[in-house]
């Protein structure tokens, strides 16, 4: 597992109790067992069970909890043989459980030391008991790169699936343009995952190494946030909506950070839309207008967003945030590392975003680990989080108070 840092659960009350853990070896792992994953993705189906894709060893795996995490049920592989998935915090294996009851799970294979990326998809016809040979998600001419994919099921039950694409790279290049980085990719499926339509480029000149946020608004069409390369080389953060075809109504600059970088910050921003259509986003920037992690929303489908307010600790390198909306509820949860643990702080808002929890803490320890995700099933939300002292954890988290 990879130093991404952490140690010692420092929940107190009725959470600690309910708290569950699948402890990890102190030995560093080499088996395909959830205790050795790297990054794990948890995702609810509609009866309530929750499935885990996560990467060891090499592979892509898949297990289930029936009991809110007390369990797990053996896990098995969906990639038939080792090789070097892209699971780096930002980019990391997705399962989806859709409403006709199958699983897909997608993950990338980084090809080469350039970091060129293929992504792969499989599913499962039989409750997770196997899953089909990996396919390429992408089935027209091969692209340079695909990396960084979101995947999700919208409320109409369509399959969207965005990435890092970096197909015009070659023609770029061979024009002169030197500075190019990636462009916004886009594709859909109505059969359930399937098969997906011809994927397009939606957008370019994104940066190439950051993660991007999707959530649905009310009509089911994705929000997106994503780290985009304005004038020469400014890697602020973008959003925008996708239409039904896969184009995008406008690009909106979420905030002017002026973060002026030749290279990858590794990243990404997090997006959520509430009930009442208010999008949200959180993300960090090294700029010269604003450093550290923020979060600020839109009323207005993302034309404007109110003035970045700052999250968390500077001293202790706040980053790496995750959102999810409940209705008019929210939970922005974030890491910070203080030299010695790596904590989980979170802030909870009842009123769509007009007023906050004070930070508090929801876990921390004090060696290697994943980011933090955060998963609901409809009704609670829970933090899910893999570490190499305490293994893979689900954590419920309260979302009242706020104002």
């Amino acid at each position: 597992m990879k130093p991404l840092i952490l140690a010692l659960l420092l929940l107190a009350g009725p959470a600690l109790a309910q708290q569950h853990q699948h402890a990890a070896p102190a030995v560093e792992c080499a088996s395909l067992a959830l205790s050795c994953a790297t990054a794990t993705t948890p995702a609810f189906d509609r009866a309530g069970r929750l499935w885990l894709a996560y990467s060891a060893g090499g592979r892509v795996m898949v297990t289930r909890s029936d009991d809110l995490g007390r369990t797990t049920i053996p896990p098995v592989a969906v990639s038939p043989e080792a090789a070097a998935v892209d699971d780096n915090g930002e980019a990391r294996p997705k399962i989806v459980p859709t409403r006709a009851g199958h699983l897909l799970v997608a993950w990338t294979i980084r090809r080469d030391r350039a970091y060129n990326g293929t992504q792969l998809l499989a599913h499962s016809l039989d409750d997770g008991r196997s899953f089909s040979a990996p396919r390429r998600m992408v089935l027209e001419e091969t692209p340079t790169s695909q990396r960084f994919e979101s995947f999700a099921e919208a409320p109409d039950g369509r399959i969207w699936a965005v990435w890092l694409d970096k197909r015009r790279a070659p023609t770029e290049r061979a024009a002169g343009n030197r500075g190019y980085t990636a462009g916004l990719a886009v594709a859909f499926s109505d059969n359930g995952g399937m098969t997906f339509q011809q994927s397009r480029l939606a957008n370019d000149n994104t940066c190439e190494c950051c993660r991007i946020g999707l959530a649905f608004d009310q009509r089911a069409n994705p929000v997106l946030a994503w780290r985009q390369v304005f004038g020469r080389n400014f890697r602020d953060h973008a959003a925008g909506r996708l239409r039904r075809d896969g184009t995008l109504e406008a690009v909106h600059r979420i905030a002017q950070d002026n973060w002026a970088i030749d290279a990858c910050p590794h990243h990404g921003p997090a997006m959520a839309v509430d009930a009442s259509g208010r999008w949200h986003s959180a993300w960090y920037s090294g700029g010269g207008d604003h450093q550290g992690l923020f979060y600020a929303a839109s009323a207005d489908e993302g034309r404007h967003f109110g003035t970045p307010r700052r999250l968390g600790n500077p001293a202790r390198q706040p980053g790496h945030p995750q959102l999810l909306a409940m209705g008019e509820r929210l939970l922005l949860i974030w890491q910070e590392f203080d030299g010695e643990r790596m904590r989980v702080m979170a802030e909870t808002s009842t009123d769509g975003g007009a007023h906050w929890s004070a930070a508090r803490e929801l876990a921390a320890t004090a060696d290697a680990a994943d980011q933090p995700q955060l998963v609901s099933n409809g009704r609670d939300a829970f933090l899910s989080w893999q570490t190499r002292l305490e293994g893979w954890r689900l954590l419920p988290v309260p979302l009242g108070g706020g104002a």
